[in-house]
């Protein structure tokens, strides 16, 4: 920890950044670890799946194998018991078309294996292949001229079945091997996906543990980082705040030797400068102060001196100044005495203009309070016009609102015809669609019904048809029944060779003794059959015809319907005529209606204005009464200016008299104190030098004072350690 707090900030910034950098890089690469471990557990996965797939095109192919085996050794051995010698031509055509057929599965079957084991059984197989379709081929070739095998025979297809049942069985035995392989392999890759999701699943939760477990300890490293660097920060903040408010008896706590130990030493030593400054500040004002006090008693000492020698010579110079101005005031009151004549005159003669305008605006306002007296009669004339017509516009509103509900009531009665006019004709309407529907089912019935009767009969023709058939089937059984007991001899004669022959003989004796004995039963199953189809075929003749009697009874109904829907609509036509007509006039009543509500709402509008108008026209005649009184008020006033201000003239003419001889008087008296002045002048002069230096000194010792005196305050709130 000390050697922390030795460090500068900008390392301290620089340790926790790489710390925390160290802790991103470390979870970074316990996360990227996990992953790189969890892609090559899937590419495994892949691996194996890509493996399972080769499998089963493996297994496909070799299920493909055994088909033309089949097909060929079904052909040898129809070709064996057949007497026919040109299918070997065929049968030779046969074999190379079954030999490219077993390259290609052979090449796909190579290109998909996949282990050692695989290839040898391919290989057994290949071997068991060419055997067989060699002694397939000596098969075909050995059958002497006239398509017949001899004694010496009989070996070459016994070698020939045990090939072909050889292969045959490596084939099974490789289709086997490939599904148990195929088994154990997706096994395999289940437990290996298992293990795969189990690893994705726990490196999900480790990589979301170790990132908040990296975040909290970036925050802790943040958050410790700030309070060793806010921390000192605060405390020279809150020791800034004490010398502001003059407390120099303060230090800052050095803690290290960064950026903040050393701002911290800067301000302990600039509160001891501060506090030297003040000490020194303090003595120099205890100084400063004696000596003002030394220099306003000198000053005082000169300054009564100078003061009596001062009082005479302002004596002396305020008379002075004294006899001039009243000689200025004189002079001037003589121009202000002649001016103010000449303005009297003005004044005299624009009071007389006004009188006579007066007099013309009196009788204008007389004029003026006649007319707007005849305008407020006028006004509220047609005040009462307009509340007569607002109780008309009423009346007539009131009326059209009756008119409108009548009109609604009848245009209701209307809609209620129309509506069961309308379900009326509805009603008829779905009659006739009910009607049609009849018919159209009565005739999808004798439809069906002659259909139905086609079919029975066709059916009883086919039934006799189904008779002859199976006679026939019981003479082709006797045929078969012969040519098996044939065929039995024949194998009796083979000796041990036509055994396998005897076997097949007997079992086609018993088919065909089978077969008679089902063709049998069939025949007696298919005679009441044959005799139903007959009365069927009688029973749905007569249901044909009482179909068609129906239908022409259904038609004769739907008539009858369609008369009494066409009268039904022309009722509902002119009904919907009388509600139109109805509704356009219920439409031209609610319009007739507003516009009346719309009138009744202007007159009262229009009445209440003319009211406001009424009551404005009562102000403006008042108005007008006040006019007249203030013009006649004028008119007096304006006379009796006239008559003073002739008055005031002649008594500024008397004052501009006697102002003239007061300017002579005072004109005489300044000339004699303007010699006084003079002597007394010479006087002043010898004084002004102290009197000067005397106020200088005195102005000094005030300011230095006052300074003195602003200094101590200032100083007397620092608190200085002794």
């Amino acid at each position: 920890m000390n050697f922390f707090n030795q460090m500068k900030l900008q390392w301290k910034l620089v340790s926790a950044f790489g710390l925390i950098l160290l802790v991103t890089i470390g979870s970074m690469t316990f996360t990227i670890t996990r992953l790189i471990s969890l892609a090559s557990q899937v590419d495994i996965t892949g691996k194996l799946i890509e493996k399972y797939g080769q499998r089963s095109d493996t297994l496909y192919y070799a299920v493909q194998w055994g088909y033309p085996a089949l097909r060929e050794g079904q052909s040898i051995t129809t070709y064996i018991m057949s007497d026919d010698p040109d299918e070997q031509s065929s049968l030779f055509e046969k074999f190379g078309k079954a030999g490219k057929e077993f390259k290609r599965i052979n090449k796909l079957v190579k290109e998909s294996a996949t282990t050692p084991d695989e290839l040898k059984r391919i290989e057994k197989l290949e071997a068991l292949e060419k055997k067989f379709q060699a002694e397939a081929i000596n098969i075909i070739t050995i059958r002497d001229g006239e398509g017949e095998y001899g004694p010496e025979t009989r070996e070459e297809v016994n070698n020939f079945n045990k090939v072909e049942s050889e292969f045959i069985k490596a084939i099974e035995e490789f289709v086997e091997f490939e599904k148990n392989y195929m088994e154990e392999n997706q096994q395999e890759s289940n437990a290996v996906i298992s293990t795969v999701n189990a690893a994705a699943s726990k490196a999900i939760t480790i990589t979301i543990f170790i990132s908040f477990l990296a975040i909290v300890i970036g925050v802790l490293i943040s958050l410790v980082l700030a309070r060793v660097i806010s921390k000192p920060i605060h405390a020279v903040v809150a020791l800034a705040k004490k010398i502001a408010a003059g407390d120099l008896t303060q230090k800052a706590e050095v803690l290290s030797s960064d950026e903040m130990g050393e701002m911290a030493q800067s301000f302990n030593d600039m509160i001891e400068r501060l506090g030297g400054m003040v000490k020194n500040i303090q003595e120099a004002s205890t100084k400063i102060s004696t000596i003002s006090d030394q220099t306003a008693v000198a000053a005082t000492e000169l300054n009564s001196g100078a003061e009596s020698i001062e009082s005479a010579s302002s004596s002396i110079e305020e008379m002075n100044s004294a006899i001039g101005e009243i000689a200025r005031g004189t002079s001037d009151l003589t121009k202000q005495a002649s001016d103010a004549s000449s303005s009297i005159i003005e004044i005299v003669a624009s009071i007389e203009d006004i009188a006579d305008i007066s007099e013309g605006l009196s009788s204008t306002v007389d004029q003026s309070s006649s007319s707007i007296t005849e305008m407020a009669s006028s006004i509220s004339e047609i005040t009462g016009h307009a509340s007569q017509l607002s109780l008309y516009a009423t009346e007539t509103a009131s009326s059209v609102s009756q008119i409108d509900a009548t009109i609604r009531e009848v245009e209701n009665s209307i809609k209620i015809s129309a509506e069961l006019s309308e379900a009326n004709a509805s009603d008829a309407e779905a009659g006739g669609e009910t009607v049609k529907m009849t018919i159209q089912s009565m005739e999808k019935i004798q439809e069906t019904v002659q259909n139905t009767a086609m079919a029975i009969k066709i059916l009883g023709e086919k039934s006799l048809a189904i008779g002859d058939i199976i006679n026939l089937i019981v003479e082709i059984a006797e045929e078969i029944n012969l040519l098996s007991l044939n065929a039995s001899i024949i194998a009796a004669q083979s000796g041990e060779h036509g055994k396998g022959f005897a076997i097949v003989a007997s079992h086609i004796k018993q088919l065909s003794k089978k077969t008679k004995g089902y063709t049998t039963e069939i025949g007696g199953l298919i005679k009441p059959v044959q005799i139903e189809v007959a009365k069927a075929v009688e029973s749905m003749e007569s249901g044909a015809s009482n179909v068609e009697e129906g239908v022409k009874l259904s038609r004769l109904a739907g008539e009858a319907l369609d008369k009494m829907l066409l009268s039904a609509k022309s009722t509902m036509d002119m009904l919907e005529h009388i509600s139109r007509a109805s509704t356009e006039q219920l439409r031209g009543s609610k319009q007739a209606n507003e516009s009346m509500e719309k009138t009744t709402q202007m007159l009262t509008q229009v009445y209440k204005a003319i009211e406001k108008q009424n009551m404005g026209n009562e102000y403006i005649t008042k108005a007008t009464e006040e006019m007249k009184d203030a013009a006649r008020q004028v008119k007096d006033t304006t006379k009796k200016q006239s008559q003073e201000g002739e008055k005031v003239q002649l008594t500024i003419e008397e004052i501009t008299g006697v102002t003239r001889i007061i300017d002579k008087a005072t004109q005489e008296q300044a000339k004699g104190s303007t010699q006084l002045l003079k002597a007394m002048e010479e006087t002043k002069s010898i004084t002004a030098g102290n009197m000067s230096t005397v106020k200088d000194m005195k102005k000094f010792a005030e300011v230095l004072g006052n300074q003195v005196e602003a200094l101590e305050k200032a100083v007397s709130t620092f608190k200085v350690s002794s």
